[in-house]
């Protein structure tokens, strides 16, 4: 029984690398989703998503007989594109992005999302994680604490506008006035996914080089055709 194929790079170009594909393709545009309302985050998951299904066109077009093709260094460095601008501008929104302590107005509370006024327009935030049931209470009842006392009262949040995910808010609706959330802190995940974006940028050097050592040569296949072969 063959566990490992004796090329191992071969396992993401079989037909059974597809279906990877799909799933992985089919994560990213959820995260996409996940950000909807955000200008920064929407559009760099979005640009991600784009990044990552070249990437795959290139592997399945590239040869099976050695790992150096130069569609593998391309499909590395589309990855690795993808990975910085995620770690940075999505994953690192609150890490690096700005994050302000703002009196804003408030809307509708629809489940973790509420709308609230930012630089005179209407903005769908993400609210704190690890909220209870109280606090939501709490969040939906200042709705109508606001709107009884509009000039006094703004509610006070710190969000990071990458992302539009708030961090921490003030409630003033509540004896005494209660805190929910925490202030932001760096994301391991940001941190993780720019260092792999880093080690992809000097993998997809070294494939390349290796190509141009081996005098390979650029080749371009088309994907259906590659699958149709491999059946």
């Amino acid at each position: 029984m063959e566990f490992w194929p004796e090329d191992a790079w071969s396992v993401c170009s079989r037909p059974r690398g597809a279906v990877y594909a799909i799933c992985i393709l089919a994560l990213l545009g959820a995260i996409a989703y996940f950000h909807r309302g955000s200008e920064v985050a929407f559009w760099v998951s979005t640009l991600v998503l784009a990044l990552v299904f070249a990437a795959f066109l290139c592997f399945a077009g590239t040869s099976d007989q050695t790992w150096s093709d130069p569609g593998n260094a391309l499909g590395i460095l589309l990855l690795a594109l993808a990975l910085l601008l995620d770690g940075f501008f999505a994953a690192g929104a609150s890490t690096f992005g700005p994050t302000p302590v703002l009196d804003v107005a408030i809307g509708a509370v629809r489940n973790d999302r509420m709308w609230i006024f930012i630089n005179e327009k209407n903005i769908l935030v993400r609210l704190p994680d690890g909220l209870t049931d109280s606090d939501l209470s709490a969040i939906s009842a200042y709705d109508e604490y606001y709107d009884q006392r509009v000039q006094y009262d703004p509610l006070r949040v710190q969000v990071s506008l990458w992302d539009n995910q708030v961090h921490w808010m003030l409630l003033k609706n509540t004896k005494p006035p209660r805190t929910i959330g925490k202030p932001p802190h760096r994301s391991i995940r940001a941190l993780a996914e720019l260092f792999a974006g880093l080690a992809c940028l000097l993998g997809a050097f070294a494939v390349w080089d290796e190509g141009r050592r081996r005098g390979i040569q650029w080749r371009v296949y088309d994907l259906f055709a590659v699958l149709a072969a491999k059946e």
